[in-house]
């Protein structure tokens, strides 16, 4: 990438380097930076360059290299791809970071003790633990230890930084009683190859798992938007969910009161859905369809829905025995059954139980969803084309929401 000024949100770090003259394997397209280390912490390190900015890097990923550890005041080189804007490195990913030369010779802390020069190496492996930062290296070693090793002056190599959960192996001289770690002088810290990738910890594991296991939570209905849906639970909790990107089916449309199931993948905690995609919501066969609301005819039947059985009834009050009640045909007073379909975009203004849809021409026209059948695999949302369905003619100039059957993805 390219630093604009001292801007580098456009500049990924590759690596941070020993002085050790190993950047020949670097991509010569790779950019670097130069300067004095200011703070640093597992997962980031702060510069000065020679013109005073102070620049702030992620090194999460990055390869690093430190022949006597990484101290305040040492000097490194920054390898990174992306842009630095003024002092912004969030378009930035760090390559590599090496130390600069003038430290290849940095001596080791006077507080070394002599009587270690001629022990020993020792080494052992664990893994990195949350006590880790520049100065300070805290594992859990293989028997269930947790140590603190100070690693100011040691050598640091790894594959793709210090994280937590990383196996990683020290190299020390000196004598570890207990948990005791004063009497030691760390060498080096070495990451394992386990950790070419991310290595993830048990929890991380657990936590992948669970977020990819559908579960299912019941309710009814207490509120309801283009985005969102609020469950008074069969437990007891008042929960909103966001539902803008979920499969919806809903019989007979959605409206309060009706019982539904939501699936869902992630974590709820108690009523904080923020851990959580809902995957669709469905409502459930306490549900049905909307009864037959058709008024009775003079004679008390209630077959006006074009059923052959009024004219049956010869025995009223010759109603539906006369030919001209369109007895065996179904009642010729009832509108014919015609329903048209019309195709547009969602607009701004739909909500639960009302669709905006803008048609060809710019204009719109407003449907009602009380008894509608909703299939739209993300739901009502603005911009998305569907197709209503309504069981009469649409009129353009009514005043009043035209009664929609089904609403689908177009």
């Amino acid at each position: 990438g390219e630093i604009k000024d001292t801007d580098t949100s456009d500049v990924t770090v590759i690596s941070v380097s020993d002085g050790e003259d190993n950047t020949s394997d670097i991509d010569p397209g790779v950019k670097n930076i130069s300067g004095t280390v200011e703070d640093a912490t597992m997962n980031t390190l702060e510069i000065k360059t020679e013109d005073g900015t102070k620049l702030v890097f992620t090194t999460t990923y990055a390869e690093q290299h430190y022949k006597n550890g990484l101290k305040v005041g040492n000097d490194v080189v920054v390898y990174y791809t992306g842009d630095i804007d003024g002092t912004d490195t969030s378009k930035v990913k760090v390559v590599a970071v090496y130390d600069g030369a003038a430290n290849k010779e940095h001596k080791a802390s006077s507080t070394t003790p002599a009587n270690t020069k001629n022990k020993d190496i020792h080494t052992l492996t664990g893994q990195v633990l949350d006590g880790t930062s520049m100065n300070n290296l805290e594992i859990k070693t293989d028997d269930g230890k947790t140590l603190n090793f100070n690693i100011t002056n040691a050598k640091t190599q790894t594959k793709n930084g210090i994280k937590v959960g990383n196996s990683v192996t020290v190299k020390y001289k000196g004598t570890i009683k207990g948990t005791d770690t004063s009497k030691v002088t760390v060498i080096s810290v070495i990451d394992t190859d386990a950790n070419a990738e991310p290595k993830k910890t048990d929890d991380s594991d657990n936590k992948d798992k669970d977020d990819t296991t559908i579960k299912t939570i019941s309710g009814t209905v207490a509120d309801a938007t283009m985005d969102n849906i609020t469950l008074n639970t069969t437990d007891g909790r008042e929960i909103t969910f966001p539902t803008g990107d979920a499969e919806h089916y809903y019989r007979n449309g959605i409206q309060i009161g009706n019982a539904v199931t939501i699936a869902y993948t992630g974590t709820l905690k108690g009523s904080d859905t923020s851990g959580i995609t809902v995957v669709s919501v469905t409502d459930n066969d306490a549900n049905p369809a909307p009864a037959d609301t058709t008024d009775t005819d003079d004679n008390g039947n209630t077959g006006d829905n074009g059923n052959t059985g009024d004219g049956d009834n010869t025995g009223n009050t010759g109603d539906g025995g006369n030919t001209g009640d369109g007895g065996d045909t179904g009642d010729s007073d009832d509108p014919p059954a015609t329903s048209s379909s019309v195709t547009g975009v969602v607009d701004e203004g739909t909500s639960m139980n009302l669709l905006v849809l803008d048609v060809s021409g710019g204009s719109s026209l407003e449907f009602g969803l009380e008894d509608a059948d909703v299939q739209c695999a993300n739901g009502l949302v603005v911009g998305e084309s569907v197709t209503v369905t309504t069981s009469g003619s649409v009129d353009p100039g009514s005043s009043d929401p035209i009664p929609a059957t089904k609403v689908v993805d177009a």
